[in-house]
């Protein structure tokens, strides 16, 4: 078997000539911050979706309240109640999470989403899911 000794031609751009490397590093710079500038835009918080605080939460009979930056955040504790997360993160649309079983304090995380009325002005706060946490 013979050794083919046709001549391989480098790539070439548009217009025939060799694309410098520098220019290449160049694009796919620009490539890349414009990606991580969608990304982040993506990414940012706009003051619409659910933000995510840490407080120690009182807890009554069928209800919790947290304070949290001058906030005063309540909520309803009820089997059919809002989804919760345990320890490990799993996920739960229903029961009660463990430290909200019982009246007294608890550390809690939890989410809140801003709400609006129905002339579509802000209204207020509303939490959209909770965490027991140990906090030392």
């Amino acid at each position: 078997m013979a050794l083919s000794t046709e001549k391989v031609e480098a790539p070439r751009g548009a217009f025939g000539r060799l694309i410098p490397f520098k220019v290449k590093v160049g694009i796919a710079g620009i490539v890349l911050a414009l990606y991580g500038l969608i990304c982040y835009g993506i990414g940012t918080n706009h003051g619409t979706g659910s933000h995510v605080l840490t407080g120690r939460a009182y807890v009554g009979v069928g209800q919790a309240s947290v304070t949290v930056g001058g906030w005063a955040y309540g909520f309803s504790i009820s089997p059919d109640g809002m989804t919760w997360y345990d320890q490990t993160g799993g996920v739960h649309d229903g029961g009660i999470p463990s430290c909200l079983q019982h009246p007294g304090y608890a550390w809690i995380r939890f989410g809140y989403a801003n709400a609006t009325g129905l002339d579509g002005q802000p209204s207020g706060r509303v939490v959209t899911w909770e965490q027991c946490i140990d906090h030392a």
